[in-house]
Order: C-alpha cells, then structure tokens, then sequence
C-alpha cells in the first residue's frame, strides 16, 4: 500500500471514529440512576384527576379532597417533559429529547409505558384528534402520528413552513381536520390553518397575523380559533378569529390585556399561555396571575375576573368548576412551585381551593457518605439516599423559604446559600444528622438588606466562607452553629461568585480568581491574582493546582503551589460555557452549556484532554464527584448519577455492582427500541447476542473488555444488516466471563 493510500485509509478511520464519538449522547460514562423530580412544565386533566409533568415524572394526582391532594401514580421517563394530552385510556407526553411517549392510564396507580415515537429534534407540543397525535419540534416540523395502535406509534405526514426556529412557537390545536399553528413574532408570522384531512398530505390553507404581538398559543372552539398574544413586557390579549372558512380567516374581535389594566406596569410578565373552555378563556399571565376573559360576544370579549394572590402563572387547565394554575410560587412568595387550585365556579370572583406542591430546579449538589444534597430553586433543600445509585430515594426535604444558590455540607451540617427574601439572602445552618428529619438551628445574615445575597458557601472547620456578589468575602465563625457569627470581611472589588477553600487560603471567582490568604479569619489579605480571561463561574483545588470553570473561556489550570504567583499550566477549550468543575484523583469534570457533563484526564496538567461525556437532558448547574460517580445538579430534570467508565477499582468505589446482573429489558413489549441493562463486578470480556426464537443469531450487541459498573445497551429491532425484524418473540444472552444469562423479549410491529 502506498503512502497516499495509507493517509486516506486513516483519514477515513478518523472520520468514522469522530462520527462514532460526537453521534452519541455519552462517551466512557454510563448513567446509573437518576432522581428526575423537577419542574412543574404541563399539565392535563381528567375529572377529579390531574397529570402533572414535573421535570422527567409523569405523575398523577387524585384531586377528589382538594384540601388533601394525593399522588396516585407516578411514571419517570427518560427526558423532562413538555406536554401532556389525554384521550381514553392514554396519555401521550412529549419528552423534550425523546419525542412521543404513550402511557396507559387504565389503571392510574400503576401508568405503564406502552409506545414511543423518537424524533430528531427536541420535542414542544402536541394535541391529540381521533387516531392521530400532532406534535411540533424545535425544528419548525408539525409530526402527525397515527397511534391506532398504541404500541406501534407510526408517522404518516409531516408539515414544514420553513419557518426560523428562534420565530416557532409550537403551539397546537385541531379542529374539523385543521391543525392550527403559532408561529412566532411579527407581521410575517402568527397563526397558521393546515389542511390535515389527509394526514400523509398536510397543506397549510390558510393565515392570519397578529396585531403587532407574538402569537404564543392557541385553542379552536366551533368556528372561532383563539390566539393568545404577547411575550414578557408586551402587555399581551387575545385575538379572535372566525374560521369557518380556513382559507380565510378573518378577525372578529380582540381583547388588549394592557389597555384593560390601568394598574399593569410596563415590566409585568405578558400571558403564559391559556385554555378555553366554554364561554370563558382562562389565561395564565405570569406575575399578572390567572385573567378571566368572557367570549360569549366575540366582537367584544371582556376581561370579568382574576386572581393575583401571590401567583406566578406560567399554565393552566380547566375541569368542571376548577382551574388548575401551574405556579411558580403556589401557595406564597418562596414556597416552591406547584400548582394552586382556584374554584371558577363564579367566574367573576375566583378564589383559592387548595395547592399541590412539586418539583423545581436543582441548583447545587454535594455528596457526602450516602447522602445527594440538592439545593433546589425556589424551594429547598432536598436529601437524597444514594447508597443505592441505581435507584436514589428522597427521604428529607427542609423549606428554605426561597431561592438556593449553593450548598455545602461538613460533618453533621448542611450550610445553605438562600437569596432574595424580603430582608436579604441567609446563610441557613440545617442539622442533617438524622436525614429524614432535617432542622434549622442557625442562620446568619449579613445585612438585613435584600440586596445582600449569598452565592457560594464553603465551609473549613470551624468556618463558613461566604460569597455575596458585589459585597465580598464573609467569614462567618460556624463553631457554635446555633449562632454563627461574622469574623472577617474582604472586599473583592468586582462579583463574588464561587468559593473554594484548601488549607490557609480561600480561592474566590471574582469574575477572576483572586487568591486569599485566611490563616487570621479577622484579617484576610490578597495574597495573588489571576485573571482568567472570562467571566468565571466555578473552582475547585486540588493539591497544587486550581481549576477554573471560566465560562466561555473553557477550564483553565492554574498552578498556586506559590499562591502569590499562580500561573496558568493548562487550558482546554469547552464547546460550551463551562460553569463548574469538581476534580477527583486524575478526572476533573466540568459542566457546560445545557450540552452536560465533560471528564477531562488531567494527570498531565500541561496538557489536559476530554475523555468522556455525558449529555444531560436539561441545564446543568453543578457538579460534585464521588469514587467514580459524578451527581449532577440538571435544573428542571434534576439529579443525575453518571458513571465514570474510566475508573475501574472496585476499590474506589464500593457502590459498584457486588454480582454480575442482566435485567429484564424496558419496555418490553416494544416498539421501536428497548433498553437492556447488564452488571459487572469485574472486568470483563463481554458479549450481549439477540437470537430469534429458532435460536438463530440476530445481531450482537456487544462484543469487548468492558471495566465493572453498569450499562444501558438500546436494541432498535434490527438485524445486523440494519433491516427490522419482524413482530415475535427474541431473546437476549449475556456472556461475561463465566456468567451467562438469557431473558426473552417480545417485540410488536
């Protein structure tokens, strides 16, 4: 072979192993378990029934005592949830990175996972007519889905417009064989009418604009399609549209949220979105709350009620004599999100009926023993039991009373950076001793001013060290935790941020690292500064070397074995905004972007390089390791627990599995993919083989060395030429070592 072949030939290998890496959503990581409590995003009602979406749990609520809102089922799906509709015994949820996902609801406290449809891009809404589920993605695409059969969900049309992504909306409803579209900002864009009478055939027929407003949402009752209007600080209003003709529609009527409210300032929250449900349209308007507008003339649709007590609404639903109102702040000002029951019985004069709470956004995490500590916004801090990390438990929650924006735990205490109460922000000392039963006994703030507010926490003996933006460094005497008192103070000069603490100096992000020496906690001195370049967001230390997460500067490493003259050795370029950076042993790993997590090998600090990563579902904040897991705080899709397949003593991490295990795949039955997990306690050489029922060899899955942990392998149903295999009964066989195990799966066209 000559030389010029012999480029190509590796040219080409480069290329498919680039293609290999950067097509898949994790590299030498595994996800272990995950804890999805989240969000409240969508919800849908049923009766005395409401099903939430809250972060990646599809959970169902029994709402028959309203003073007692009782959890009947629950169901995690592998992505946060965007929407939800519900038709007969099914719920049909989209998942933000996995596409459709059919639930059966027959039985509501044991909801199972039937069918699911994966599309490329990220998943926004859908609606559910007959035998077709319509659902757009981020790309601008409307999906039309036939779901006669619930455990073969199929694609049978898509709708295109071209439409720019950052000007999709996503927003769908359907009617008399139309599906109605929102489609953005301005005069070029607003509602679109598509002819889905022929589902394989979709063709738009009809539009309207808005009036100088975004169209956000939509609903279709009878002949008038109702588009809600305005983002953030437009003030926002309804606009209907006769479309008994789809192919021209014509405005009737319009109702301006803005000119029928003396009292809304010009910074108020504009709609979230709205139902309509009879002769009433029920708009949740963020800080605004819930807007009651009667449709019986649609010439003249009149605002006749609201709710404003302490409601951030951001959704909502109707049934029978209840709205149910997705709110940031059910139940009062910093007391977490949920949603807030309000009775519409007399439209006029809606009234509180009750609240449920759910979950919000995981901020920060630190691990210690068998604990996760999630510090979650707006809500608390929440304990979670990862002695098994397959499958991690809630079992403490402490109400902070608002806002967590760091955590840091040292022997029996939990020390919590709050933000924005009405006084300021705190730092909360909360006894986690006994972890199902966490109790405050101190608190310190610094000011009693609410511009005073606490970012990051660190705590060193007998110390807490306190970040509070432009306010400096705090160091706060933490011996007697009931009353901990303020020792020391220093003024970074610019926004104090992050805080790592080793030894006599205290490393603070200051937009950059500012080195300084607390060896007297009454008097800290700078010693050394770096500038890093970028608008830094996290530190960790760890023996002679600081790492930074400087943001768009990727993670910089910077050696401070002499902390009046650190100097940078190292630099690697993220692709995304590095945020934070925990480091353990020859790995650090950053957080970056809403892309996920990174493992950089830093054995060699001159010359760091990515070896592993794994993509997270939502917006990753924060990191904190442990043996060879790594906990990730992923805001609205909470706790991730993700393997580093690098790391392969048992001896560094004693939660690695004690046997070899091959599971029962999920879902099973299924259609199109399904998920195979298997457990070694031992490397191994390794082979996971699908035979047919005649004993014939389908595809091997896997065939190498692989280091002990556990792994997820997906099956699509195909042979190893890539065709699928038809509707039967096959069976899955691992070999490792001397183990071997078979478990038999059923596949349904």
């Amino acid at each position: 072979m000559n030389r010029k072949s012999t480029n190509l030939t590796v040219l080409l290998i480069l290329i498919v192993l680039a293609l290999t890496v950067f097509g898949q959503d994790n590299y030498n990581t595994t996800l272990i378990g995950r804890w999805a409590y989240g969000s409240c995003s969508a919800l849908a009602t049923q009766g005395d029934t409401v099903f939430i979406a809250s972060g990646g749990y599809f959970q169902i609520v029994d709402l028959t005592d309203l003073n007692n809102p009782v959890e009947v089922g629950t169901l995690m799906i592998p992505t946060t949830i965007c929407d939800i509709a519900i038709s007969g015994n099914y719920a049909y949820v989209v998942g933000s990175e996995t596409g459709l996902r059919i639930i059966d609801i027959q039985n509501l406290t044991a909801p199972v996972e039937t069918g699911h449809y994966d599309t490329e891009a990220k998943g926004l809404r859908l609606a559910v007519s007959g035998n077709y589920v319509y659902m757009t993605t981020d790309d601008g695409i409307l999906h039309i889905i036939g779901v006669s059969d619930p455990l073969n969900p199929l694609e049978v049309g898509t709708y295109n417009g071209n439409y720019e992504t950052y000007m999709w909306q996503g927003e769908v409803a359907t009617s008399n064989n139309c599906a109605y579209l929102t489609i953005g900002i301005g005069s070029e864009f607003g509602l679109r009418i598509i002819d889905v009478s022929t589902p394989s055939n979709p063709q738009e027929v009809g539009s309207i604009n808005p009036p100088d407003d975004s169209a956000i949402d939509v609903a279709v009752d009878g002949n008038y399609a109702y588009v809600l209007l305005g983002l953030d600080d437009t003030g926002g209003g309804i606009q209907i549209v006769d479309v008994s003709d789809p192919a021209n529609p014509m405005e009737t009527g319009y109702y301006d949220f803005w000119s029928g409210d003396s009292t809304m300032m010009p910074w108020a929250d504009g709609p979230e979105s709205f139902t309509v449900k009879g002769s009433f349209a029920y708009v949740a308007a963020g800080t605004t709350g819930v807007r009651i507008v009667d449709l019986t003339d649609p010439l003249a649709p009149t605002e006749i009620g609201r709710y404003q007590n302490h409601v951030f609404a951001t959704g909502i639903g109707v049934s029978e004599n209840y709205a149910y109102v997705i709110d940031k702040y059910s139940g009062g000002w910093g007391t977490g999100e949920g949603l807030t029951i309000l009775d519409i019985s007399d439209p006029e004069n809606p009234t509180e009926a009750g609240i449920y709470s759910t979950g919000s956004s995981a901020r920060d995490v630190e691990v210690s023993g068998s604990y996760a500590y999630v510090a979650s916004d707006p809500d608390g801090l929440y304990i979670i039991d990862i002695s098994t990390p397959s499958s991690p438990q809630e079992v403490g929650f402490f109400d902070t009373d608002y806002s967590t924006n760091d955590i840091a735990v040292s022997g029996s205490y939990a020390y919590v950076a709050n933000s924005w109460q009405l006084d300021g922000g705190s730092l909360s000392i909360i006894d986690v001793s006994t972890p199902s039963s966490p109790q405050a006994v101190g608190s310190f703030n610094s000011q009693g001013d609410s511009y005073y507010v606490p970012y990051g926490v660190a705590v060193n003996g007998s110390y807490a060290y306190v970040t509070y933006g432009e306010y400096g460094l705090r160091i706060v005497d933490v011996s007697t935790p009931t009353s901990p008192q303020e020792v020391g103070f220093f003024d970074t000069d610019n926004y104090a941020n992050d805080i790592a603490v080793s030894g006599s100096y205290a490393y603070v992000m200051a937009d950059d690292l500012r080195i300084i020496d607390v060896s007297t906690p009454s008097n800290p001195q700078e010693v050394g500064f770096y500038e890093t370049d970028g608008l830094a967001k996290g530190v960790a230390v760890n023996g002679s070397f600081a790492y930074v997460a400087a943001w768009h500067s990727g993670l910089r490493i910077i050696d401070v074995s002499t902390p009046s003259n650190p100097q940078e050795v190292g630099f690697y370029e993220t692709n995304d905004p590095a945020k934070d950076v925990a480091v353990n042993g020859s790995y650090a790993y950053v957080t970056t972007g809403v892309s996920g997590l990174i493992i950089i090998d830093i054995s060699t600090p001159t010359s760091p390089q990515e070896v592993g990563f794994f993509d997270t579902d939502g917006y990753p904040y924060a990191v904190a390791v442990s043996g060879n897991l790594a906990y990730v705080a992923d805001g609205s899709d909470g706790l991730y627990i993700i393997q580093n397949n690098l790391l392969v003593s048992t001896d560094e991490d004693p939660s690695l599995p004690e046997s070899f295990q091959l599971q029962q795949n999920y879902p099973n039955p299924f259609n199109p993919t399904t998920t195979i997990q298997y457990s070694l306690p031992d490397a191994e050489q390794v082979k996971l083989t699908i035979f047919d029922i005649r004993g014939q060899e389908i595809t091997t899955l896997v065939q190498s060395e692989k280091p002990p942990g556990t792994y997820e392998v997906q099956w699509k149903g195909m042979d190893r030429s890539g065709n699928h295999v038809s509707t039967g009964v096959y069976f899955a066989r691992l070999q490792a070592g001397e183990y071997s195990k078979t478990i038999k799966m059923l596949y349904l066209k």
